[in-house]
């Protein structure tokens, strides 16, 4: 059953932002502190769900049929063993390209960049960067949102598949409700601040 949260309704966690350090999921804030009253941008909220998604990753991998028989069970281990040949040639593959020292996982982004290894590990996950990318650009909410679906439901068999006719916010807010994570007001904000993103963060990385 999904469990039904407004964003402003998530709980006020104190100091989001160090916790998150504490876990390795914001880096790179020593110089100027974390500023959470400054609005995020494209490569940090990026950043941030990578690195949750990275330390939420199951290396269990589920079954794809009910076990009831023997037959079942097959099935399971012989798609167990390609889930795992294929993601270990999909993270070679990836890791290989990365040591060329003119690989670029998304345009604009070279191995001297901060955002290189979290857009390496979405590009490993199957993530799609758009063409105006720019990791310096602050965005939108809506955008943050659209965002935090995608990576959230990356190699998901939860993925919602709306039926034919629905816009794309239409979709967008069917799957922040299965992630308990709607909130019109939000949708409608310009932008949204490091300490609110923060706070979204780690109550994903405490969420079940």
């Amino acid at each position: 059953m999904v469990e039904i949260l407004s964003v402003s309704a998530l709980p006020e966690y104190e100091n989001a932002g160090e916790k998150l350090k504490s876990l390795g999921i914001v880096k790179g804030y020593e110089a100027y502190g974390l500023k959470e009253e400054k609005p995020i941008t494209e490569g940090e909220f990026l950043a941030l769900l990578a690195r949750v998604l990275k330390a939420k990753e199951k290396t269990e991998i589920s079954d794809v049929i009910k076990p009831v028989n023997a037959f079942d069970e097959f099935a399971n281990s012989v798609y167990r063993i390609f889930f795992r040949f294929k993601r270990f040639i999909v993270r070679n593959f990836y890791n290989t390209l990365a040591l060329n020292p003119k690989y670029e996982p998304v345009k604009g982004i070279t191995r001297d960049s901060w955002f290189f290894e979290d857009a390496l590990y979405l590009k490993m996950k199957g993530f799609e960067f758009p063409e105006e990318f720019s990791q310096e650009r602050v965005i939108t909410s809506k955008e943050i949102f659209e965002y935090l679906i995608n990576v959230l439901t990356l190699n998901s068999q939860n993925f919602i598949r709306a039926p034919e006719g629905f816009s794309q916010e239409e979709i967008l807010k069917i799957a922040l409700l299965q992630q308990g994570l709607l909130d019109e007001g939000f949708l409608a904000k310009s932008s949204m601040t490091r300490g609110e993103a923060f706070n979204i963060i780690l109550f994903l990385y405490e969420k079940d």
